[in-house]
């Protein structure tokens, strides 16, 4: 807007208390006109263009350029910013036309680069951005290098947390600047590395952002690869142990077999996950799993704690869905070399132990013992984790969370992300206050965040704005995709945890009005 003495101000909103964000910003007319707030002159173009080089709040507009308008996204304006005093970039654009609203997402892991466009917020109008969470790397396979760690603080407390919450502060200001107003709405998404990011926002940061969407969060994120190390090191311990396609296929037949019926139709998907339990030594004698193998699935469905009896992971529960297409069980027990390292070993072992834990870049994760770093745990999770779960802050602020997982994700255990839900509605009260600030939504058969035999195709954003601004329960939503054959589609409802789809007797499988969301026993 602009003040009686011919000034700029921003209004600030009202959900928001960050001064950053609140501070009024002072212009002159004349020099509003050239900062590249297109409403005053109406030449979105150029004044993209003009963009670069310019410095707004802590940030610095390293370049800016007009991306022209394809069959599915607008017309819009990319800019790569970096905030030179916290040693973070991010991508920026803004639509041409906009809706008002802005909507920020990640990638997984360690992140450290940024999330290219995101054609479908792009296409409804969001302002559409994404930080490398504060440090960056040219490795392809970024999410899972973590050297970042090594003596660097800012980077580490960055990665944790503070980057988003700078490039949110920035962003609202460029944002306010270039259209002459600020957002009316704000929304985060992401899923895994990020889905933790949405988490922790929900939790530090609680009147950041209007909605949120984790998908798969791992709540416990040091937990989760503990986890992971404690798998790795079980199937590298001896001869035998490395998972194969075969034998993973043949114990996920196994309990798919024993559990498929719970939910009222033998159709490949586990709808029921919480009712199979198939003991471990069971899958031995029936199977005929040798030791080595056998071990494996103990490390997969063990919880762990710290010799003080403190939470780290509730483990997995084999559901019978963990060897659908994509990334599987077997993706990550796999060998991978010759020397029989796999997937959880490189990405999770190596990473974690050697540049959060242990802080020695030769370590040897196989070597590391879990009681032995009790402390330093205990630490890095008191930093990146989203324990202990505590959403009172975001209900106070009139936020909305909603978290998924798929129910057979071999990464992040719906087991850990279930819990952290109950304990973030006993947090707010019980069920009922509950269900007006966060939802969780367990999806039957589906790997980490997304692919496998069951549904995995919701648009969560139209979902979370519809809860955001009209009130419409994201229960409403059906989630589709294709059948487990892999030719024909399918649909079913979305059901909140604890319930699950079950199939009422009569119907096609496809159809979701085949099904009711049911409670357990």
């Amino acid at each position: 807007m602009i003040g009686h003495n011919g000034e700029r101000q921003l209004v600030c909103r009202t959900r928001r208390t960050s001064t950053a964000i609140c501070t009024v910003l002072t212009m002159t007319v004349a020099g509003f006109a050239a900062s590249g707030a297109f409403a005053a002159s109406g030449d979105m173009a150029e004044h993209c263009t003009g963009l670069a080089g310019q410095a707004i709040g802590k940030s610095q507009i390293d370049t800016a350029e007009v991306v022209a308008a394809t069959d599915t996204v607008p017309e819009y304006c990319s800019l790569a910013v970096t905030i030179p005093s916290e040693d973070i970039h991010y991508g920026l654009r803004l639509p041409f036309d906009w809706n008002g609203k802005t909507y920020m997402s990640g990638v997984g892991g360690f992140q450290g680069q940024i999330k290219p466009p995101t054609d479908f917020a792009l296409a409804g109008g969001y302002v559409d951005y994404a930080t490398d969470s504060g440090h960056s790397t040219e490795d392809p396979r970024a999410a899972f290098v973590a050297d970042f760690a090594l003596g660097n603080d800012r980077a580490i407390l960055n990665f944790a947390y503070e980057s988003y919450y700078q490039v949110a502060v920035e962003v609202e200001e460029i944002v306010a600047d270039w259209y002459g107003k600020a957002p009316k709405r704000s929304y985060f998404q992401g899923c895994s590395g990020s889905g933790r990011i949405a988490l922790v926002m929900a939790q530090r940061y609680p009147d950041l952002f209007d909605g949120i969407i984790a998908g798969a969060p791992a709540p416990n994120f040091v937990g989760d690869m503990l986890l992971s190390l404690t798998m790795a090191q079980a199937s590298l311990a001896e001869p035998g142990g490395a998972m194969t396609e075969q034998r993973a296929q043949a114990i996920t037949s196994y309990v798919a077999a024993k559990c498929d019926a719970l939910d009222g139709l033998e159709d490949g998907i586990v709808s029921n996950p919480r009712a199979c339990d198939v003991p471990v030594g069971q899958l031995q004698a029936e199977l005929r799993l040798t030791d080595a193998e056998t071990n494996v699935v103990k490390a997969m469905t063990t919880p762990i704690r710290l010799p003080n009896g403190a939470f780290v992971s509730n483990a997995f529960h084999l559901t019978g869905n963990e060897s659908g297409t994509g990334n599987n069980w077997w993706y990550w027990l796999a060998p991978t070399d010759d020397e029989g390292t796999n997937n959880v070993y490189k990405m999770f072992g190596q990473a974690l132990t050697r540049n959060w834990l242990v802080g020695d870049p030769n370590a040897d994760p196989l070597e590391f013992e879990i009681a032995d770093y009790a402390n330093e745990i205990a630490q890095v999770s008191r930093l990146l984790d989203a324990w202990p779960a505590d959403l009172t802050g975001l209900e106070e602020a009139g936020g909305m969370l909603i978290i998924w997982n798929g129910y057979a994700d071999p990464i992040v255990s719906y087991q850990d992300v279930s819990a952290y839900y109950e304990d973030a509605v006993a947090s707010v009260g019980g069920a009922d206050e509950a269900a007006d600030v966060a939802r969780f939504y367990g999806l039957p058969g589906v790997l980490h965040c997304g692919g496998g035999v069951g549904p995995s195709t919701v648009d969560w954003l139209a979902a979370l704005d519809d809860w955001v601004e009209n009130d419409v329960s994201p229960d409403t939503v059906a989630v589709t995709g294709a059948a487990p054959d892999g030719e024909s589609s399918i649909s079913r409802p979305l059901c909140a945890y604890p319930s699950f789809p079950r199939y009422k007797g009569e119907g096609e499988g496809a159809d979701p009005a085949s099904f009711e969301c049911v409670m357990p026993n």
